[in-house]
């Protein structure tokens, strides 16, 4: 606190101050992009016991490897996955645990 102010006057000062220097800002895209890529789909067959399941691939030309298979618990995307002994579900490290 500045010395001599009282907390009333520090307040008026420091909403004065925010009032003076708030600043809005508004954005708008200024172009979109839409590119179409041919992109391979790869079939892998996955067996947990005895229950089998096909899951499919994707390989990104422009990141130029395969694009991440998502949890079948929460969603996250995952390059190194378990399955579930049933379903065969993909898991994440996290939800595998």
């Amino acid at each position: 606190m500045v010395s001599g102010s009282h907390p009333l006057e520090l307040r008026r000062k420091l909403a004065e101050l925010e009032q003076r220097c708030t600043m809005e800002a508004v954005l708008e895209p200024l172009a979109l992009v839409r590119t179409e890529l041919p992109a391979l789909a790869v079939d892998l067959a996955v067996q947990r016991r005895r229950a089998r399941r096909v899951h499919t691939v994707h390989w990104n030309p422009l990141l130029r490897q395969l694009d991440p298979m998502r949890c079948s618990r929460c969603g996250n995307g995952a390059l190194a996955l378990a399955f579930t002994d049933e379903e065969v579900e993909p898991l994440c490290a996290a939800c595998s645990r």
